[in-house]
């Protein structure tokens, strides 16, 4: 597969969000939250292209109402934060900044066998129950699901 690469020259001449603090500390009733009060995880899904069942044969509606169960299951214990399916790798840009210059390429950072397909939020008590909602999913019978603790940032 060719590669384009967009090459421009990165002109700092202001930000429009110039003084904002990057900060998202958690907080509730004005008390910051400690990384204990606030576990979150992201559970992110890995496979490669054509593995699992074949779109629009019955293995592949059974795979997405599996899908729908975990994602149900999840939202109705209070666990789920957000989730989604992205598009193909084949849609991606990647940005890099070297020198000054922005880089654009089309596709993904890297070529491997397995893709990023998604992604899911999750609010558990602990990782163990991170990896008990993560093993629900039907993408960790098909490829992988990778689970991370998400970092909870304190005042600046």
């Amino acid at each position: 597969m060719r590669r384009e690469c967009l090459v421009f020259r990165f002109l700092r001449v202001g930000c429009r969000i110039r003084g904002t603090v990057f900060d998202n500390t958690v907080t509730a009733g004005g008390e910051t939250l400690t990384w204990e009060d606030d576990m979150k995880y992201i559970a992110l899904l890995y496979g490669e292209p054509d593995s699992g069942p074949t779109p629009g044969t019955p293995d592949f509606t059974a795979m997405l109402g599996e899908f729908q169960s975990a994602t149900a299951a999840m939202a109705e214990a209070g666990v789920l934060v957000d989730s989604s399916p992205l598009q193909s790798p084949l849609t991606a840009t990647t940005v890099r900044v070297r020198d000054g210059e922005i880089q654009l390429s089309d596709g993904p950072f890297a070529e491997i066998k397995e893709q990023l397909g998604g992604y899911y939020i999750l609010d558990c008590a602990d990782l163990d129950t991170a990896l008990r909602y993560a093993a629900m999913i039907p993408s960790a019978r098909y490829g992988s699901v990778e689970v991370r603790p998400l970092m909870v940032m304190g005042p600046h």
